[in-house]
Order: C-alpha cells, then structure tokens, then sequence
C-alpha cells in the first residue's frame, strides 16, 4: 500500500510512509492550496470556502501535461514548496506560501511555466494563457480543494480521501494491452491483494484499514481528461475515459 497527498492541486505529489487521520478529515494538507484561474477568483472566498469545480483552477484536468513536467515537494511546517524540472532535475522554484511575496513569486512561476507550454493540448481553450493565483483557506479554516463534490452530497462536507486498487488498474491494462500506470489516478490510498472492481462493492459501507480506522465509502470516481496524461513523460498518450468505457462499459468512466 502507498500513501500519498497532493499539497498543492494539480502538482505533484508527496510520498508517506504514514499519516496521522482525524475524524472527518482528509490526508493532512491534501489539496490544501490550488492554482486558481485569475478570470475565475470570485468564486472562492478564503473566509467561507466552498466546494469549486476543478476548471476553475489550472489542475491535472486542465493543464495536466504542463504541470507533469514538474516534480514538486511540499514541506508542512514551513510551508515551504519546491519544484523542480522532472526531466533535468534542475532547481526551478522555492517558496513560502505563506509569505505574500514568495507567494506571488512563485504566482508568476507558474504563469511563465503555463505559457511557455505552448504545445500543452487543453481540455479548456486558452487555459494556459490565464493568470494564477496560489489560494487556500483561511488559516484555521478547514477546506480541501478536492475534485468531487461527493463529499457535500453526502454529509455537506468537501474533504474526502481517494482510494485506487491497484488490481482495477492491472485488470483495464490487460483489457486495453497497455500499461496503464496506477500514478494517473491521483490516489490517496493505493492498495493491492483484492480482487479487481472489489472496492465498487464498498460504496454505502464503511471499511476499516488496520484496527483504528474505519473509512465512510461514498462514492465511486469518474474519470475525466486528467487521467489521459502520463505521469513519467508528461504527454497526453492515453485516453483512460474511452478505455474504460471501451472495455469495462459496465463501469462506464468509473475507476
């Protein structure tokens, strides 16, 4: 099993070897900064934070090739996010998020990084060409950028935790006759030994992992554009949505 939060959405993500769980609460620091979309900042108010649909922000579904060329870690206590090129390992970026001014250094980073993908194919027309700014809530706020709103639906909060079987993954690769790597899905929880669509099953039960944690099922995971990048080359090479729907129509875009 591996463990894994995404602090800042869209980037890449931080290996755990364990994670501390609070009722109710998310990985900590899972999703809890976002590149939002300049055209898209009154939709988001740091002191009542709602739920925002994942377009409104550069994320995997809308600029997934640019940001997959980064390799990124996320420091907690400093707030502190350093980014590399994944490809030359080069040092690109270091800044304190909290500090307004690395804050908005690191804002045009990213700016110059989306516009000089110019051959960044995107789900959303122009996308790279918008401005970023780095939000997240107001400290003591609790609030996750999540990409589903299943979490409101179901009990009226947006944290959630993603769970992928890696045996689902194994099952649609020897469907499709390609490696489809687990890393695509953006898993919190990535496990193995059950069998494929097992997990499907759980949705409306709670499971327990270990002998103190008992997760709340809610809902299976639609699979948009995101999914179609490939984490170790960057590029748009598989189309996961059609593959699923393809092979597994059952299922639909479901993994």
């Amino acid at each position: 099993t591996d463990l894994h939060r995404f602090a800042v959405k869209g980037l890449e993500r931080d290996k755990m070897e364990a994670c501390m769980l609070k009722v109710g609460d998310c990985f900590p620091a899972d999703r809890m900064w976002a590149l939002m979309r300049t055209d898209k900042l009154g939709e988001f108010n740091v002191e009542a934070p709602r739920w925002v649909d994942k377009m409104k922000f550069h994320a995997a579904c809308s600029a997934g090739p640019a940001l997959a060329r980064l390799q990124t870690e996320y420091d907690d206590l400093s707030t502190r996010l350093t980014v590399r090129s994944k490809e030359s390992h080069a040092l690109l970026l270091q800044a304190v998020l909290d500090e307004s001014q690395e804050r908005e250094m690191a804002e045009r980073f990213f700016e110059a990084h989306l516009r000089d993908c110019s051959d960044i194919a995107s789900s959303d027309a122009n996308v790279t060409g918008r401005g970023v700014r780095i939000v997240r809530a107001m400290a003591g706020s609790v609030h996750q950028f999540g990409n589903t709103s299943s979490g409101v639906k179901a009990n009226g909060d947006v944290r959630t935790i993603h769970l992928v079987n890696r045996e689902t993954v194994r099952c649609l690769s020897r469907a499709a006759g390609v490696f489809v790597d687990p890393l695509r899905f953006r898993a919190n929880i990535l496990f193995d030994e059950l069998p494929p669509w097992e997990e499907f099953q759980w949705v409306g039960h709670r499971v327990a992992i270990g002998a103190e944690v008992e997760l709340q099922v809610i809902k299976r995971t639609v699979r948009c554009a995101g999914t179609c990048t490939d984490p170790a080359t960057a590029e748009n090479n598989l189309d996961v949505p059609e593959l699923l729907r393809k092979h597994f129509p059952e299922h639909g875009p479901y993994l």
